[in-house]
C-alpha cells in the first residue's frame, strides 16, 4: 500500500497520537504486521531478550494495567479497541513468548484481539493505526525494526483504503481465544 502523509519523528507521533486517541469517538484499529519488533530500552522487553520470561510477562501486565483509565475512559465515550495480528506460521518467538500475555491482558482492559494470515497476493497493510475515519499513523522502523516514527494520513481516500483492507482481513480472523485454542502456545 503506497502512502502518503506527514513523517513524524517518535516524540511528535507520541503527542499526535495521544490527541488522536483522546478525539477518537468510534473505533481504535490497530493493524500489526511485523513478526518481531525491537523494544530495546523498555524494561519488559529487555528481560525478555534476556530469556527471563516471566519477568517479562509480569512487567508486561504491570505496564498495562496502568493504563486501565486510559482504557475506561476510551470504552466509556462508546469508543471500539480492535486489535488486528497478522501472522505467520511458524509463529515467532516474539510473538508466542513476549506479544501474546499482553494481549490476554489487552483483552481484559477491553480490547477485542483479532488474528489473522496476510494475503500475500493482494495484502499489503502497513503496521497502522486508523482513528475513526479520521487519521491513520503508518509506523515506520529503522534497520534494526526499531520504531523511527510515523507517517500521519489525514486524506480520508487513503484511509478508507486501508479500513477496507482492514475489514477483509477481519471478516476471516479469528478472536485471540479461538486463535489459541487452534495454536497452542
Amino acid at each position: 500500500m503506497q502512502v502518503s502523509g506527514n513523517f513524524l519523528a517518535p516524540s511528535d507521533f507520541t503527542e499526535r497520537f495521544t490527541a488522536s486517541w483522546d478525539k477518537a469517538q468510534k473505533r481504535f484499529l490497530k493493524i500489526e504486521r511485523k513478526q518481531a519488533y525491537n523494544q530495546a530500552g523498555d524494561e519488559s522487553y529487555d528481560a525478555f531478550v534476556r530469556g527471563s520470561h516471566e519477568e517479562a510477562r509480569r512487567l508486561l501486565r504491570a505496564e498495562l494495567l496502568h493504563q486501565r483509565d486510559m482504557y475506561a475512559a476510551a470504552r466509556a465515550r462508546g469508543l471500539a479497541l480492535v486489535r488486528l495480528r497478522q501472522f505467520e506460521e511458524p509463529l515467532s518467538e516474539y510473538l508466542r513468548d513476549y506479544e501474546m500475555p499482553s494481549y490476554f491482558v489487552s483483552e481484559e482492559l477491553g480490547e477485542e484481539i483479532w488474528f489473522a494470515r496476510p494475503n500475500h497476493a493482494a495484502d499489503e497493510l502497513p503496521d497502522c493505526i486508523i482513528f475513526d475515519s479520521d487519521v491513520m499513523f503508518v509506523n515506520t522502523y529503522d534497520g534494526l525494526d526499531r520504531l523511527a516514527g510515523a507517517v500521519e494520513i489525514r486524506d480520508k481516500e487513503q484511509i478508507a483504503l486501508a479500513a477496507a483492507e482492514a475489514e477483509q482481513l477481519l471478516s476471516h480472523a479469528e478472536r485471540l481465544s479461538d486463535f489459541v485454542a487452534s495454536h497452542p502456545l
